[in-house]
C-alpha cells in the first residue's frame, strides 16, 4: 500500500523499502522507540480499530518522527 495514492514508489532514505503507511507506522525499525511511546501493534487493522488510538495520536507519532513533511507531499496530489 502506498502512502495514499500516487504514480511512483517512494522509498525510505534509511532501508530503502517501498515508503508506505504501514512502514512509517509499524516496520521502520529506526522509529521502535518512538512508536512504543504512542501504540505497539503488530497490524494497520490492530492500529485503526483500537478505540484508544485516535487520530491525534496518530498523528502526534507522525509529527515526533519528523515524516509529516513527507506525508503532505502525498496528499497534494489528492487535494487539487
Amino acid at each position: 500500500m502506498l502512502l495514499i495514492i500516487s504514480t511512483h514508489k517512494p522509498l525510505c532514505d534509511e532501508c530503502l523499502r517501498s515508503l508506505t503507511v504501514k512502514h512509517i507506522l509499524l516496520e521502520f525499525y529506526n522509529l521502535k522507540n518512538i512508536r512504543e511511546k504512542y501504540f505497539t501493534f503488530s497490524s494497520l487493522k490492530e492500529l485503526f480499530e483500537n478505540v484508544d488510538v485516535d487520530a491525534r495520536t496518530i498523528v502526534d507519532f507522525i509529527k515526533e518522527t519528523n515524516f509529516l513533511p513527507h506525508c503532505i507531499v502525498f496528499f497534494l496530489p489528492i487535494l487539487h
